[in-house]
């Protein structure tokens, strides 16, 4: 069968036996019912920013380079903002999706009511990110697209961080 679910995809590289990992993992291994519900996720239909509609997820990409396991997996979980995990013998993929908080913090649960704030390394501040990403409507070509922050150019500088879009 064919998808580009991209969870449905990482999942099919897991336990395939030919062209993935399935002679070393096997399908109970893997928690399929997690992947169920980032596929759904992935499936919902959202604007394409033509007036119609389009998956929020898909995968539209060629796997032709050897590369570690642990990397390509990665790299795919990228795809829908995802990453896997091992737990109790299981393989298991987690989304950065919309949630429930799972705690809430106000003065009744903050130890003598001080909050104290931490930041970020000041290296680890980009205010420009070069996406590097095939373009369908150009033959599927190398292209680079150029995503500013006007505030954080002011307050920063240009402090550019490459990316590559899958």
């Amino acid at each position: 069968d064919w998808t580009n679910n991209p969870a449905w995809v990482l999942y099919d590289l897991l336990t395939n036996p030919r062209y993935g990992l399935g002679r070393d993992i096997s399908p109970e291994n893997v928690d399929k019912f997690g992947f169920y519900a980032v596929a759904q996720y992935c499936d919902q239909l959202v604007d394409d920013g033509n007036g119609g509609k389009e998956p929020r997820f898909t995968f539209n990409g060629v796997i032709n380079t050897r590369s570690e396991a642990y990397s390509v997996l990665t790299m795919l979980a990228g795809a829908f903002r995802g990453m896997l995990h091992f737990g109790m013998g299981t393989i298991i993929a987690t989304q950065d999706s919309p949630a429930d908080p799972k705690r809430q913090f106000n003065t009744s649960n903050v130890i003598d009511g001080v909050f104290t704030y931490e930041g970020s390394a000041m290296k680890a501040r980009h205010s420009v990110v070069l996406v590097s990403w095939n373009d369908p409507t150009d033959s599927y070509r190398a292209n680079i697209e150029v995503v500013d922050d006007p505030e954080m150019i002011a307050m920063f500088g240009w402090r550019p961080k490459d990316l590559s879009a899958m």
